[in-house]
């Protein structure tokens, strides 16, 4: 749209924008279903289909969820699902061949895979008496309607359809459709680079295109990668965490020749959003967060997580009404960050209470006094159902930490954003945990609640027309920046780890033209490929080990640049990184006492290997641990 604005002068309505999944809703009724509530409902097919043969919904929920992929896909892609089925039982009969008569256990095992095709046809019809769908369903059902009826009067007098890359068949029938009722174009954002070789993966869906469908394809493609003012820098952190200060440094040094308009922060890993928003320089005054903090990623997630996994160990211990549960997941949970600032005093002379009793199992009479376990013993209690009352007692935990947190809100400032987005999230699992009492097990609870969470993310706001760009590899398609600076150039997340999660084999999806990793992995190069072709300064930057948090080894696509790109000015450049310089606190005085005390542990106890070791890592940690 601003780019237009900049192109037409005078003052015009702006068009009408959708994104695919919108211009489908334009042609179909039908509700799409979010995929826990598809999880249930297939379940409900399940148990209708195979009665008391039926596994529990604990044992389902493993493979269901993996299926309900498979049928979006198989959706999708226009495939006849009675054909990929069969083609599936076949090759697991041909596994378990042999002479003589299949065992007890071969029939069960080839059972299940005969019942595939019957669930899947029970399950659509199941969906379509309830008004409902899937995605992959909705997509495959508005390109048939489509083809047979055409489109209607429509309110558009002209289509355009932009910046496409991986199209399935039902999308490109639903473009063709377009093209013969309306008058329809197709902008293709790519570059003759990739477009045109002969096997580059950025190219390889635009390739197939134009060898199947020519007619999508019209157009003359630039060239915008192989010339010789593109300048690429290649930077090396000494740790994932420390990318966040390269960047900080690059901006600092590029601030008085650019506009911030004109340049973008790129994060594939978005856990690197709060260091990077921490360290940005302070010449900066506005900044456009255009991508969201992933809820699972946040103290409090990590907190609730540590309320589940303590919930999980009274389930294993506890038999009657009190309290009864091993000590580290108490203390865990007692002690997590968000929990010990608030209760700081009576969290640590719990812990020394624990300690100096040498207690393996606490009891209801070693808590009583807690302030939480006085508030909210729904915690610390065994949960008799895994439905709704799980959610209800964490909602109400939720509402027990806001007023606390909002004591301090500068410091509180995420984890208050948190809270209602957790809210927001649990809100919407609970009528379907209630609607659906199949839970029984605690881990399919947390499987469950950790899906629901993580579809939601913390939203930060900005001006998107004015200062930085800190986006998500997402975010940047069809947009252009003169100036980029992309972290996380590591294989695993750019391009992200090979996790196929299907029960149909390589063979039998590439024989029917279904995307595999290969497909997934030309999907990432065309994003970055695409992202850095019109860029004049590109800075890139990976960490070559691993340090917790994330992968240790440098992108391939940064080897395939210094390859492919012999007119750019490809060069590497190492930043210092500024090391903090913070006064301790709690030094220890060196005085006749502590040499004494130091002295009567050497002559009695003597040096142990540990004992050194903790000495050399860090001296302070040696004194009150074995000193002090």
């Amino acid at each position: 749209k601003k780019a237009l604005a900049s192109r037409i002068k005078d003052t015009f309505w702006a068009p009408t924008t959708y994104n695919f999944t919108e211009l489908i809703s334009l042609h179909h009724n039908e509700v799409i279903l979010d995929k826990t509530t598809l999880s249930f409902e297939l379940y409900r097919v399940y148990l209708k289909l195979e009665g008391k043969q039926a596994e529990s919904f604990d044992q389902f929920y493993k493979w269901g969820e993996i299926l309900l992929t498979d049928f979006n896909e198989i959706d999708l892609y226009q495939l006849d699902a009675k054909e990929v089925f069969k083609d599936l039982k076949n090759i697991h009969e041909l596994e378990s061949w042999n002479t003589e008569v299949y065992t007890e256990m071969q029939e069960r095992y080839l059972g299940f895979w005969n019942k595939l095709s019957p669930l899947y046809f029970a399950f659509k019809e199941h969906l379509e008496k309830k008004g409902v769908s899937y995605a992959g369903a909705t997509y495959k059902a508005v390109a048939e309607k489509l083809q047979l009826h055409g489109i209607d009067k429509s309110e558009f007098s002209h289509v355009y359809f932009c910046g496409l890359n991986a199209l399935s068949p039902s999308e490109i029938s639903i473009i063709k459709s377009y093209q013969q009722n309306l008058k329809t174009e197709l902008i293709w954002d790519l570059d003759n680079h990739y477009a045109n070789h002969p096997v580059h993966e950025a190219g390889h869906f635009y390739r197939a295109l134009k060898e199947r469908h020519p007619e999508l394809t019209q157009g003359k493609i630039p060239s915008n990668l192989d010339v010789n003012d593109k300048k690429i820098t290649i930077y090396q952190a000494p740790s994932n965490v420390a990318q966040a200060k390269i960047a900080a440094q690059i901006l600092h040094e590029i601030s008085p020749i650019i506009s911030y308009e004109k340049c973008a922060v790129v994060l594939p890993d978005s856990a690197l959003l709060l260091p990077v928003l921490e360290d940005l320089p302070s010449s900066i005054e506005a900044v456009n967060v255009t991508m969201g903090f992933p809820l699972e990623k946040t103290e409090l997630f990590s907190l609730l997580e540590s309320i589940l996994k303590f919930q999980e160990n009274i389930q294993k211990y506890q038999t009657g009404e009190s309290a009864h549960f091993h000590y580290i997941p108490f203390l865990r949970l007692i002690k997590h960050p968000i929990l010990r600032k608030l209760f700081k005093e009576e969290v640590d002379s719990i812990d020394h209470a624990i300690r100096k009793g040498n207690k393996v199992f606490i009891n209801h009479e070693d808590i009583k006094n807690m302030s939480l376990y006085q508030k909210h013993p729904n915690l610390f209690k065994k949960w008799t159902t895994l439905d709704s009352e799980p959610i209800q007692f964490i909602l109400d935990f939720l509402d027990y930490l806001l007023p606390l947190l909002k004591q301090c809100i500068a410091k509180n400032e995420i984890n208050l954003h948190s809270i209602n987005v957790t809210k927001e999230a649990l809100s919407k699992l609970l009528p379907i945990l209630s609607a659906y009492p199949y839970i029984q097990n605690l881990s399919t609870f947390r499987k469950i609640f950790k899906n629901a969470c993580s579809n939601h993310q913390l939203s930060f706001f900005g001006e998107p027309l004015s200062g930085l760009q800190i986006m998500g590899l997402l975010e940047t398609r069809a947009l252009d920046f003169e100036n980029l600076i992309i972290l996380s150039l590591n294989e695993n997340i750019l391009p992200r780890a090979k996790h196929d999660k299907s029960i149909l084999p390589y063979d039998l999806k590439k024989f029917h033209s279904l995307p595999g990793s290969k497909e997934r992995d030309a999907v990432m190069a065309n994003h970055f490929f695409r992202l850095i072709q019109r860029a004049k300064s590109v800075h890139l930057v990976y960490a070559p080990i691993s340090d917790g948090f994330g992968a240790g080894e440098k992108s391939r696509f940064l080897l395939q640049l210094k390859e492919e790109l012999k007119q750019a000015q490809i060069g590497n450049r190492r930043f210092k990184i500024p090391l903090g310089t913070k006064i301790a606190d709690n030094l220890v005085v060196k005085n006749e006492l502590f040499y004494t005390v130091l002295e009567k542990y050497l002559t009695n106890k003597g040096l142990s290997v540990s004992a050194l070791n903790k000495f050399i890592r860090c001296p302070l940690d040696f004194y009150y641990t074995y000193i002090c």
